[in-house]
């Protein structure tokens, strides 16, 4: 009996996705010198950099949301090579006021060769950019509280902290939720 709500959630999130991708289609692009679109070319070194951050199941988690969110999943590329990149999420949101779209964050990293040397802020802006041109009304995500530089980045591009959380980063750590909202 205990698989039931796990099957539950499991359909609830895949059709939450599936409609994600659908609100992605048409997907308006921001101009860009160094932020691209993650290509298949681009996504093995994708990869690689997130192996160093995270494990191999959020590896193959990328490899499906590449497939769904193609539209905004972002790299960046200085000197001929991906230096980072960033997953963001289409998910439907319903108001009184109809359906919004609002942009998860699912997984954002630069190469540790690159911290604190602009990257992330360039790709940050960059999807901030590239969501408001996409009338996105809300971009939220989760931080682990320790990471104080991260927390700046996102800070100084407009993001608040509106909730603390346990076990969504990590299982036994808490973390913040974070929000910067687009539109009204």
């Amino acid at each position: 009996m205990a698989m039931l709500p796990n099957l539950v959630r499991y359909y609830r999130r895949s059709a939450r996705d599936e409609i994600g991708g659908f609100l992605s289609r048409g997907w308006k692009k921001a101009e860009s010198q160094h932020v691209t679109v993650v290509d298949d070319k681009s996504l093995a070194d994708v990869i690689t950099i997130s192996e160093r951050q995270w494990d191999q199941s959020h590896s193959r988690a990328l490899l499906n949301y590449s497939r769904i969110f193609k539209n905004t999943f972002y790299a960046l590329k200085r000197d001929g090579e991906v230096v980072g990149y960033c997953l963001c999420c289409i998910r439907p949101r319903i108001s009184l006021r109809g359906l919004h779209k609002i942009s998860a964050i699912c997984s954002f990293v630069v190469r540790e060769d690159w911290r604190g040397r602009g990257a992330g802020r360039m790709i940050m802006e960059h999807v901030i950019k590239e969501m408001r041109l996409n009338n996105v009304s809300l971009m939220y995500l989760y931080v682990m509280m320790e990471n104080h530089k991260a927390i700046n980045l996102y800070e100084s591009c407009g993001f608040k902290k509106v909730d603390t959380i346990g076990d969504i980063c990590q299982l036994g750590s808490d973390c913040y939720k974070m929000e910067l909202k687009l539109s009204n």
